[in-house]
């Protein structure tokens, strides 16, 4: 990327280019502390997560060049160079609301070393993705994905058993955070009671069901009224009143395309939401389900509803993951946007450095985390 790009780039983000080099900085040598490109006996389990303008993969003698892109003014380019069989090669390349240039060489290349890539724009949507394991789902889970969302008795047992699951992980969340005051406490016991009446009182339908779940989403997002940002003290009087605190959720379900953060925690959330799909999608593809076909969460046009689904599991886990590095950091105006319509962006390396948090969460297989037994499936 050239110097007038970035300018432009900093003129419609309308920030003070000192700070946002230092912020963007700052949050980039973060990123680098996490990544470990060591040699080892085993593949890497980390995958490379590129941002900027500017980002270039090339092959060169076989070998595969990476430049990463430029999000600041000045920066040192980030070059990378993996060989074939190399056990450094990232299982996956994640593309961060880049611009730049790939070949159909490198495609080709990837494909030979089983790396898939992933393209998220800036909040997190996927934009194209690619994988060793294309789009060949197994017939049996597929067919199971199918039969239990057409038979009632048997889709309503998988939800409230999932629901019942996050209810216990929110729990568990609340517990981790241990902030003892009346919303905290009030949020527990109502996700603990809600806990009870799916066992006792079972909702009778899905609508019935996520009507529970948004009641208790609700309840336990104001016991997050007391997570506070720590700001810089220039920065205060460049941000908002309300971002001085948490008060609620922009909106109870995430993952619909439709919420609009107006606080940099629910950027936060969202963003770590939105990667952790991307990351949800080659495992379900890679382990052989569909993820167009949701089980609780309803089939749309260019949703992948399946993963929608699992990701339930994970949520309150990936909350506690933002809640401990919120409660760690001192933030400044120039780690956040504010974009004409309202909405609160990430600094790009502050978005990938939670792409880093989110990526370097341990996952078990789909069948594990389902109790599924496809032992016999072909």
């Amino acid at each position: 990327m050239g110097k007038r790009a970035l300018k432009n780039n900093l003129d419609l983000i309308d920030a003070n280019p000192g700070e946002w080099r230092s912020r963007s900085s700052k949050w980039q040598q973060h990123t680098e502390k996490r990544r470990t490109f060591r040699y080892s006996k085993k593949r890497s389990e980390q995958p490379l997560i590129l941002t900027g303008h500017g980002v270039s993969l090339r092959i060169e003698r076989n070998t595969l060049v990476i430049k990463n892109g430029f999000t600041h003014y000045p920066q040192e380019a980030e070059m990378v160079r993996f060989f074939p069989g190399e056990l450094s090669l990232p299982p996956r390349i994640i593309f961060l609301d880049c611009s730049g240039s790939i070949s159909f060489g490198v495609l080709a290349w990837l494909q030979a070393q089983g790396v898939d890539l992933m393209h998220l724009n800036w909040q997190g949507e996927i934009i194209a993705t690619t994988t060793r394991a294309g789009y060949s789902a197994n017939l049996e889970k597929m067919l199971w994905q199918g039969e239990i969302r057409q038979d009632h008795e048997k889709r309503m047992q998988f939800c409230i058993e999932l629901i019942a699951r996050k209810f216990e992980n929110s729990i568990a969340t609340l517990r981790r955070m241990n902030f003892q005051h009346d919303a905290w406490l009030r949020a527990v016991d109502f996700l603990e009671i809600s806990g009870e009446a799916l066992v006792l009182d079972p909702p009778e339908t899905i609508q019935q069901l996520l009507t529970m779940e948004a009641h208790c989403a609700l309840a336990y997002f104001r016991a997050w009224n007391a997570v506070t940002l720590a700001w810089k003290g220039r920065s205060r009087k460049y941000i908002p009143d309300h971002w001085g605190g948490f008060d609620q959720r922009s909106s109870v379900n995430n993952l619909t395309g439709n919420s609009r953060a107006n606080h940099p925690i629910n950027a936060m959330l969202n963003y770590a939401y939105r990667v952790a799909e991307s990351e949800l999608l080659i495992q379900a593809i890679s382990e052989g389900f569909e993820p167009t076909l949701g089980i609780m969460h309803e089939i749309k046009p260019n949703r992948n509803s399946f993963l929608h689904d699992l990701i339930e599991l994970e949520r309150a886990d990936i909350d506690f993951q933002i809640f401990s590095f919120v409660r760690s950091s001192v933030f400044a105006a120039d780690d956040f946007v504010i974009t004409p319509d309202g909405i609160v962006r990430l600094n790009p390396q502050l978005a990938r450095y939670v792409a880093t948090m989110v990526c370097g969460m341990q996952r078990r297989p789909i069948e594990d985390r389902l109790d599924l037994d496809f032992s016999d499936a072909a």
